[in-house]
């Protein structure tokens, strides 16, 4: 007795009706025997939405959502300590790395569970004091000018300058200079370099 297509994973109870005759007197009888069937649950995969699960510092937040192989009537859950599981996407906006599990359930598949990492690279970002030169005038030579480069500060972030180098006589030094990051500007999200 095969089972009809549509059904969802669990246990079905059938009477199959039985009809016979009693060989003395040719009485019919009609005897229902119990049968139980069982649908089970099938397997699918869940994987990353993409292969890149890095990235460089932009301020903003970074997140990637699980793909269920079956997306129709799947629950996508997420968690950072295998506890606590919710549907939304746990995301990452400062420089590290952030450890992800990710389950979907269905009531016609295996529950899977996967584990994926995404990871904020700091951004890079030199800062060079810029150069002067003069004929001997008695005065102080300076210039107060620090370039940005490399990958540089994200927008409304960044630093303030006090340039330090100054000569008066003849010969040459190094423009010195330190830096205070702006209010909000963390200093674990930028590789500074001082040229």
């Amino acid at each position: 007795m095969p089972i009809e297509d549509g059904y969802d994973a669990g246990r079905y109870y059938y009477y199959l009706g039985v009809t016979s005759r009693e060989a003395s007197n040719n009485d019919v009888i009609q005897t229902n025997h119990p049968v139980t069937f069982t649908v089970e649950k099938a397997t699918f995969t869940i994987t990353p939405e993409d292969k890149e699960r890095t990235k460089i510092y932009d301020a903003k937040p970074f997140t990637q959502q699980a793909i269920p192989s079956v997306k129709e009537g799947s629950i996508v859950l997420y968690s950072l300590d295998c506890r606590t599981w919710k549907q939304d996407q746990p995301y990452i906006t400062d420089a590290g790395v952030l450890n992800v599990k990710a389950k979907v359930e269905h009531p016609n598949y295996e529950t899977v569970t996967i584990d994926y990492t995404l990871e904020i690279i700091p951004r890079k970002v030199t800062l060079t004091s810029a150069t002067a030169k003069k004929q001997y005038d008695g005065k102080p030579l300076t210039n107060k000018t620090v370039v940005v480069s490399a990958e540089g500060f994200v927008s409304k972030e960044g630093a303030t300058y006090k340039v330090t180098g100054t000569i008066t006589d003849v010969g040459s030094i190094k423009n010195t200079f330190t830096y205070t990051l702006y209010k909000g500007t963390k200093k674990e999200n930028y590789q500074i370099t001082n040229v």
